[in-house]
């Protein structure tokens, strides 16, 4: 079984061959460490991980120099392409987010502000090509899409405003939701057109403890939006698998996910969330996809507490298929190399079904 059909069949709430598992990106400082123990400079070909990730390319920076400067003071470093500007933080791969929007006052500044244009080939014409040199590898393929609504209107909005506007101007946010998940369905029709394996959408929409916002502000504002893209990129490729990503804990949405077509749930931060739980309450219908705390064991635990945690992890939660092993995020510099390596030499050694 290669690893595109291992993953297919645990997606399926089947039992492959072993659990298959993904790699997160690493930090810049982590990358070094990395790179100086195993000379290697890309952490899935090196573990020889089941899953690769496919993107749309971004706006070249003069384009978003040209576009987004004029909402923004001259000590803003660089921009995203929906404007968002960002600074140096503390660490070099932390950034404070500087929002381009918070000085609207009426719906039309919504209206008018310049978000993305896609449509050229230039920003996705390399997908379908890229997906098919992984498919020939046997790899499965994730199209990111990750920080699909939500994210993207609070750093445009600013935090704040976007809050108090679902109070005292909803129809603002409607706007801007409406706006971003326009771009959103053209985007997730392009990767699902590409052939991918698993259109990875999500929000960090909780806390380590409950929701940021309310459940029935999330089911107003996000729900029907989110169905509209999975409906999207479904009627291009029926059957397509569909995960969302939300750190913290958003159990109390995960069947309102279910409702919209999530069938995968990431990263299952298990500092916060039980996944034994989550695999007996909804494994029948959703997959786990990550459950390797990267706040505790990878970066705090010896490498023999690593493969304890991925034995207790597999023996938990590998039963009828629908497990995804991960690290739940990026990889820090606190992580030892010997950690992560430890954590693929579990998965390899006692996922075997």
């Amino acid at each position: 079984m290669n690893a595109r059909e291992r993953v297919l069949t645990s997606l399926a709430h089947k039992e492959p061959d072993r659990v298959p598992f993904a790699m997160t990106e690493l930090t810049p400082g982590f990358s070094e460490k990395f790179t100086a123990m195993t000379g290697s400079t890309n952490v899935h070909e090196y573990f020889e991980a089941d899953m690769r990730h496919v993107d749309f390319l971004g706006m070249s920076d003069e384009e978003l120099e040209s576009k987004y400067r004029c909402y923004h003071s001259h000590d803003v470093e660089r921009f995203n392409d929906w404007g968002t500007g960002f600074k140096r933080g503390s660490m070099y791969h932390f950034e404070h987010f500087i929002p381009s929007l918070t000085d609207a006052r009426s719906i039309k500044d919504i209206e008018s502000y310049p978000l993305p244009d896609y449509s050229n080939e230039k920003y996705w014409g390399h997908l379908r090509q890229q997906v098919e040199e992984y498919h020939q590898r046997g790899l499965a393929v994730g199209g990111r899409l990750e920080m699909t609504l939500f994210e993207v209107a609070w750093q445009i909005r600013g935090m704040d405003n976007f809050m108090m506007d679902m109070y005292l101007h909803p129809e603002w946010n409607e706007l801007l939701l409406d706006r971003i998940m326009e771009i959103r369905i053209f985007m997730a029709e392009k990767l699902a057109e590409s052939n991918i394996d698993i259109l990875m959408l999500g929000d960090d929409i909780a806390t380590q403890q409950d929701m940021l916002l309310s459940v029935e502000h999330w089911c107003r504002f996000f729900q029907p939006r989110l169905t509209k893209i999975i409906d999207a990129a479904r009627r291009v490729k029926p059957g397509l698998h569909v995960s969302y990503h939300s750190d913290g804990n958003p159990s109390k949405v995960i069947p309102a996910l279910i409702d919209a077509g999530v069938n995968v749930l990431n990263p299952v931060q298990p500092e916060c969330m039980d996944p034994q739980w989550v695999k007996s309450v909804y494994g029948d219908r959703i997959s786990l996809f990550g459950a390797i705390g990267t706040q505790s064991v990878l970066p705090f635990g010896t490498p023999n507490e690593v493969i304890d945690n991925v034995k207790e992890r597999i023996a938990t939660l590998r039963c009828g298929g629908g497990l995804l092993l991960a690290p739940t995020h990026v990889i820090e510099p606190e992580v030892p190399v010997e950690n992560l390596i430890a954590f693929v030499k579990a998965v390899k050694e006692y996922g075997v079904y």
